[in-house]
């Protein structure tokens, strides 16, 4: 689900952010690389189980043109990270 939401900042500049559905493992995964206060979401969990989170829509494309056959960007994201932890 994505849902398009637009964060006004300032007269002359907007910014496009995008709501997306995540696993709460890809969601865990996020907060554990970035700082505390770095990831925008809802505090309850979707009636599937996902958690909501904004971002950038900039780099919901720059996912999104990283997944493979049958990915989500779920499956993306945990790549990505597992990718990092064994390059660390």
């Amino acid at each position: 689900m994505l849902q398009a939401l637009v964060n006004h900042r300032g007269p002359a500049r907007a910014t496009a952010t995008i709501r997306i559905a995540i696993t709460e493992a890809a969601f865990e995964a996020i907060c554990d690389t970035l700082p505390f206060g770095s990831v925008g979401y809802e505090a309850e969990l979707n009636a599937k189980g996902e958690r909501l989170i904004w971002m950038e829509d900039a780099l919901m494309w720059r996912l999104a043109s990283m997944r493979g056959p049958d990915e989500s960007l779920s499956d993306v994201i945990l790549r990505l990270i597992g990718r990092r932890r064994r390059e660390e």
